[in-house]
Formats: C-alpha cells, sequence, structure tokens
C-alpha cells in the first residue's frame, strides 16, 4: 500500500490541489473495486498510519478567519507524528500504558484523536477520553472539543462513507443517530468513544485505549490517584506542560518499560 506523498509541500504557502488529487484517485479505485475495499479495509485494521494518511483532515481556526474552509487534509509537518502513531499502536497491540510529552503545534490530540478514530471503525471495544474540563470534551459547535472534532472529521465525506457502517448518517439529521452526549457508536461492531470527565474518570467501561489529555498542564500527579482505576490495559497520557517536568519524570519512573515514553518534538 502507498502512502500519500507530501514531499515538495510548502507549510510556509499551503497547497493541498496535489494531495487532494491523490486522496481521489484512492477514493475512486475503492468506491469502484469491492474487492479492492475489502483488501484496504483488511490492511487498514493493522496499519492506523496508513488510515491516517490517506484520510485525516483537520480543523485550522486560521483558515475559519480568513473566510475559507478550516478543513485541510492532515499534512505531517514532522517524521515523529508518524513514529508516535506507530508508538501508539505498540502500547495498543501489547498493551501497555505509556506517557506522550508533546512540543505546541505537533499535532499531540489530533493523533490520539485519529487514533480514536481507526479503533472506533476497525477495531472493537470502547476507546475513553478523560479530561479535566467539559469544553474540552463535547460542547456542541465548539470545534475544539474532542467529539465535535470527531463529529465533524466523519461528516461530509471527509473520512470516505464506505469505510464507516452503513446508515452511519441519517438524512435529515445533523449528527449520527448513535450519538449522545460524550458517547458515539459503532453500531456495526459495538466499539464506542466514551468522554469522562474528572470525578468521573475510572468509573467507566473496560476501555482498550484510554486517553488523559494534558493531564499535567492543570493537574499534579498527586490528584491523578483516580488513574490507578481506570479500568484499562493502555493508557496513553499527553502533557503539553513543560513546567511540570517533574510530575513528567514522575509518571515515567512509575512505568517499567523504558519504550513506555514518548518525546514528540519538532
Amino acid at each position: 500500500m502507498i502512502e500519500i506523498d507530501y514531499s515538495g509541500f510548502d507549510f510556509d504557502n499551503p497547497c493541498y490541489e496535489n494531495i487532494y488529487r491523490q486522496r481521489q484517485e484512492i477514493y475512486e479505485r475503492l468506491a469502484s473495486d469491492t474487492i479492492e475495499l475489502e483488501k484496504y479495509k483488511r490492511y487498514y485494521a493493522t496499519n492506523p498510519w496508513l488510515f491516517i494518511n490517506h484520510w485525516a483532515t483537520i480543523f485550522d481556526a486560521q483558515l475559519l478567519d480568513q473566510g475559507k474552509n478550516p478543513f485541510v487534509p492532515f499534512v505531517p509537518c514532522i517524521q515523529r507524528q508518524k513514529a508516535a502513531v506507530t508508538w501508539m499502536y505498540e502500547k495498543f497491540t501489547k498493551p501497555e500504558h505509556g506517557v506522550l510529552e508533546a512540543a505546541e503545534g505537533c499535532g499531540a490530540r489530533w493523533l490520539a484523536i485519529y487514533f480514536a478514530i481507526w479503533v472506533f471503525i476497525f477495531r472493537t471495544g470502547v476507546v475513553g477520553f478523560g479530561s479535566t474540563e467539559n469544553n474540552e470534551l463535547d460542547v456542541r459547535d465548539n470545534l475544539d472539543s474532542v467529539f465535535q472534532r470527531i463529529l465533524n472529521v466523519l461528516d461530509r465525506d471527509r473520512v470516505p462513507r464506505f469505510l464507516l457502517p452503513k446508515d452511519f448518517w441519517p438524512k435529515k439529521r445533523s449528527y449520527p443517530a448513535t450519538y449522545a452526549n460524550k458517547r458515539l457508536e459503532n453500531p456495526v461492531s459495538g466499539a464506542n468513544i466514551v468522554g469522562e470527565l474528572s470525578g468521573d474518570i475510572g468509573h467507566g467501561n473496560y476501555s482498550v485505549y484510554f486517553v488523559l489529555d494534558s493531564v499535567f498542564k492543570r493537574m499534579n500527579a498527586g490528584k491523578f490517584k483516580f488513574q490507578r482505576s481506570i479500568r484499562t490495559d493502555c493508557r496513553i497520557e499527553i502533557s503539553k506542560g513543560s513546567r511540570r517536568r517533574a510530575h513528567i519524570q514522575q509518571r515515567i519512573e512509575q512505568f517499567a518499560g523504558a519504550n513506555q515514553y514518548f518525546l514528540l518534538s519538532r
């Protein structure tokens, strides 16, 4: 399977025409050939990066302010982004916990969201997102919140409809029928994406993949004792708080494996 070629992309003067052309070629090939489509589905099921490479779209608020379409293809700005997804996949398949320390502007949350979407489409089980603030989990029309990002990138063929469950988007509905506040269900596989807020974290169902977002930015490690009660074998803690370096180190030392820490930076 060939990845989309991003070589020559100018981040200072972005032009997405070549990327759209490559994606359209893949789309037409899969839409017209069911055998090829099933082959790609099997490959995507064990290769989350290829799924992200082919179909990931992000929301750029700056484009919205400029009166332009704010949804654009995800273009890797650093090679470490691909390595981060590979690292998440390793944690998911082992399974084991990990800490992802991310510099600003490296797309850590988008990568975690798309990994969750990959699980939602191609695997089974519950994916959990935990946060200390509700506006980061699910606030309608707030495209910075996790669930609104998920719903918007799944809408309008940003992820092809032939990869989604049949009738996932009912006619004349703004949201999927299986979406409720902080919960989205795949009606075919039974996979769920669930949000848990502060005191509720750790009280939900067993999760095959659980993301704690920016935990060291807002709370010290002592206040996250409930992490131990989270029912999952794969907990990814994302930190963007460089000022909390001592707490990050403390969490790393609690993990036995050296490969349970990943630094995402330019």
